[in-house]
């Protein structure tokens, strides 16, 4: 099977198809009692919920629609990364410290995840009829609300008690926001949809009365007060309209009933932890992680932080085992130190580490005291665990090996490849297009249509400095300028708009169409195609080995039954 990353994909509609494909998978049980293979790559199982769950993730990832094909699309990269990694063990990839220490944190994350799911997911009950009835009200109106915002849970408490006091909602957003003139808009949000907000805001605003105020409520941003001002209601509440919506408006409800009560869940665990922290240590972290600029791979390591700490500007006491904070678990006082949160650090909110450092500690603290957990309840051999630490493993070798290929000298075959692609991407079948043109640009819409008007009048102005000659463009590579190139009537000067908002006038003195050639094509296709080249021999070679097998009337059949 010969297939080229192209690097294309249709775009949603307004996100509608990837959003319902994305709830669709969020609703999975992440492992399901039956887990059938959909695929098998030398005996080791691709499962309907490695599928899924990945699916999900892809779709996010490159924007494209949930199709037919972009299903099997995805199987065959799942096949790829199977063989790919195998390779990579071939080669001593999984030897590697780097990729050790990531395998480990991985092992880690699965155990908190298997924790929260037997101490509380499994436990918890679905919606009831009346719950799901409620949602789908809910999800039929709007509600008009105002909040008051706080980042610290006791100053939204303390303002709670003022308006208790009689303080008037208005005036105590003006004190909140430390707005200097009076603003009848202070903390206005306008009409909110149920399922579109954070699930604690939504849940508060819509059990409120018009007129009526919340208690302090925690989301995901911090602490609010929410005032709702008015309800739009629709009215319009038919049986069969709720019989259509109730499967999904289930699904989604029990998802945010899960969030809420598993953010408290999590809450009171870590409560439960008695964490003292180090002020001085944290605030030294702090410095230090301030003090980095976000990298390329937006990833912070610790020899960025040593750096930072030994060579610039960073507390000389701050090492890794400098203590964080102490806990308690498993009746033992346990201490977090650098190199426990570092552990942890490329895979944590970039600027939360930089900003509200002790949030980012704390992150890390519970994902360690929830593997901690699980270890404790024997979880470190369940098969759920081991699967997801399998699929990281996967995942981590076949990107290692891909970046390595791509390193690579080009093969021998290079040239036969790009020859390949050149077919098999439809290259051959596009015109080539050779135009000789003049081209001005403009920082906006006004003055470029000035000069279109000049150069019209006296065609002289062509000859200016600020206008650019171009002869025998082939127009293959991309340029801001290449659609308006293509477009503009020959001999006219035409004003179009191009990238980064910026504005051209183009006159095509001649242009020609021909077949494209590969020699033409050459140039751009090796700087397109020829970093995966190896990748694509190594792939042939593999799937020609490796025993593959595909159940397509499975995977079908689990599509047809999840389409709604």
């Amino acid at each position: 099977m010969k297939r080229w990353k192209t690097g294309s994909g249709e775009r949603p509609k307004g996100g509608l198809l990837i959003w319902a494909a994305a709830v669709w998978i969020a609703g999975c049980n992440p492992a399901p009692p039956a887990d059938p293979p959909l695929a098998t790559v030398d005996g080791a199982a691709i499962t309907i919920s490695d599928f899924d769950q990945t699916y999900a993730t892809a779709l996010l990832r490159t924007g494209r629609n949930d199709t037919r094909e972009e299903r099997y699309r995805h199987l065959n990269h799942l096949i790829d990364a199977y063989l790919l990694a195998d390779a990579a063990r071939d080669r001593g990839l999984d030897a590697d410290s780097a990729y050790q220490a990531y395998i480990e944190r991985e092992r880690r994350r699965a155990l908190g995840v298997r924790f929260y799911e037997k101490a509380f997911l499994e436990s918890q009950p679905p919606p009831t009829e009346a719950e799901v009835r409620e949602a789908f009200r809910r999800w039929k109106e709007q509600r008009i609300v105002r909040h008051l915002f706080f980042q610290d849970g006791a100053e939204a408490q303390a303002s709670h008690e003022r308006l208790e006091a009689g303080r008037d909602f208005l005036e105590e957003a003006q004190a909140v926001y430390g707005l200097a003139s009076f603003d009848s808009l202070a903390g206005f949000l306008g009409p909110i949809r149920y399922f579109e907000m954070d699930d604690a805001f939504a849940d508060a605003a819509f059990a409120l009365t018009p007129g009526s105020y919340s208690a302090p409520v925690r989301s995901r941003y911090g602490w609010h007060i929410i005032r709702v001002e008015d309800v739009i209601s629709n009215p319009l509440l038919t049986e069969s309209a709720f019989a259509a919506r109730r499967e999904g408006l289930a699904g989604r409800l029990r998802l945010r009933q899960e969030r809420i009560a598993g953010d408290q869940f999590i809450r009171d665990y870590m409560l439960a932890r008695e964490v003292t922290v180090e002020p001085d240590a944290l605030r030294a972290l702090g410095d230090v992680l301030a003090a980095l600029e976000r990298s390329t791979e937006v990833r912070l390591r610790w020899e960025q932080v040593h750096e930072v700490v030994y060579e610039e500007q960073g507390p000389a006491t701050l090492t890794p085992e400098t203590r964080l904070l102490t806990y308690e678990q498993g009746g033992t006082t346990h201490a977090y130190t650098v190199a426990d949160y570092l552990r942890w650090v490329e895979v944590l909110p970039f600027q939360e580490a930089r900003h509200r450092t002790a949030a980012s500690v704390g992150r890390a603290l519970r994902n360690d005291v929830l593997a901690a957990a699980a270890e404790a309840e024997g979880l470190a051999d369940d098969p759920e665990v081991q699967r997801l630490v399998a699929r990281a493993s996967r995942t981590r070798l076949a990107h290692l090996l891909r970046t390595q290929l791509r390193q690579e000298p080009p093969p021998a075959e290079a040239d036969t490849l790009l020859r390949e692609a050149f077919d098999y991407l439809g290259w051959r079948a596009r015109q080539q297009v050779v135009a000789s043109y003049w081209v001005a640009t403009f920082a906006s819409a006004e003055a470029a249509n000035a000069f279109r008007d000049e150069v019209t009048a006296d065609p002289s102005l062509a000859a200016s400095a600020r206008v650019q000659h171009v002869a025998d463009d082939s127009l293959l590579g991309p340029s801001p300028w290449r659609s308006a190139v293509l477009r503009a009537p020959l001999g006219v000067p035409t004003v179009a708009g191009v990238a980064d908002e910026a504005w051209v006038v183009v006159s095509v003195a001649e242009r020609q169409t021909s077949p494209r050639t590969f020699e033409a094509a050459a140039g751009r296709l090796q700087a397109e195609v020829g970093p995966y080249l190896n990748e694509v021999l190594l792939l042939r070679q593999r799937r020609a080995e490796a025993a593959i097998a595909v159940d397509t009337t499975q995977f079908e059949a689990h599509f047809a039954a999840a389409a709604p």
